[in-house]
């Protein structure tokens, strides 16, 4: 008698399946006691991408800004460092220009106040003297007191003369700050000045606004340029108003006339027919 034989009828009564299961377990436990890989779900951050769960390999958003706008911001910030830059240089050269002047200023006046505190002592005696002299002795004074006033004169160009730097600072300082203004409100007042037809139209004004271009006031320069672009702007648009008027009566015109049919009915022809019987009998009676 088979000993296996209660064994085989015992797994006779399990269902395949769990033999398999059975069969499969003892096979695993023989390699090693290895369990069996267990199944993961493909992704655990989104369906469709396996690395959308994984910190280290997905995607960082981007962030970057587009290189168009890349380029613009580069430019712009160019821009304003080079205004910048040319305002800083033009605020260098006027605190140089104050400086300067005031410089100029400090020396003139001390030098007049040394002037004036060595000449007054000196003219009261000279007076004294002078009358003494004219009493006892007229034509030596007249002389003398030609002489002086010679001297005086001489003194007084010397005194105007020291004071043409700083008047010519000043003036300098003044029209700086005059072109500066004006540049502000008209940046390209430079091309309007040279446009003839600003001197066309400034030949036209009354005599007070036409001597505003010898005026050194940035404001009246400013109105004055305004005025030019206002009315040049308002000749623009009334010019086109009168175009667009013609050209619409023009169009309306074209479009009444199309599909205007002759009278008596269909437009004789007076062209020669196109076929060639009919063009030759065409000329034959024009003959």
């Amino acid at each position: 008698m088979d000993t296996n034989q209660p064994a085989q009828t015992a797994n006779a009564g399990q269902p395949a399946e769990q033999h398999f299961e059975d069969a499969f377990a003892e096979f695993s436990a023989a390699q090693g006691g290895s369990a069996p890989l267990a199944t993961e779900p493909a992704s655990k951050g989104g369906d469709g991408d396996p690395d959308a769960g994984n910190p280290k390999t997905a995607t960082p958003p981007d962030t970057a800004m587009p290189a168009a706008e890349s380029g613009d911001a580069d430019r712009l910030k160019a821009e304003r460092d080079a205004a910048l830059q040319a305002a800083r240089s033009d605020a260098g050269r006027q605190a140089a220009l104050q400086r300067r002047l005031a410089e100029e200023r400090e020396r003139r006046a001390a030098a007049e106040r040394a002037l004036q505190q060595k000449l007054e002592p000196a003219s009261s005696q000279d007076d004294a003297t002078m009358a003494q002299l004219e009493a006892d002795m007229p034509e030596l004074a007249a002389v003398l007191k030609a002489e002086r006033e010679r001297h005086r004169a001489d003194l007084a160009a010397v005194s105007a003369a020291a004071r043409l730097p700083a008047e010519s600072l000043t003036r300098e300082n003044h029209l700086t700050q005059q072109f500066a203004a004006l540049g502000a409100a008209h940046p390209d007042w430079m091309q309007v000045v040279n446009d003839p037809a600003f001197h066309g139209w400034v030949n036209q004004q009354p005599l007070r606004v036409r001597d505003i271009l010898n005026s050194d006031d940035a404001d009246e320069s400013v109105w004055l340029l305004s005025q030019f672009k206002r009315e040049q702007t308002q000749v623009q648009t009334q010019a086109k108003a009168a175009t667009d008027k013609v050209a619409a009566e023009r169009d309306r015109r074209l479009q009444s006339a199309v599909g205007v049919p002759a009278r008596g009915g269909r437009p004789e022809s007076s062209g020669a027919p196109e076929d060639f019987e009919s063009a030759f009998e065409f000329y034959a009676r024009k003959r």
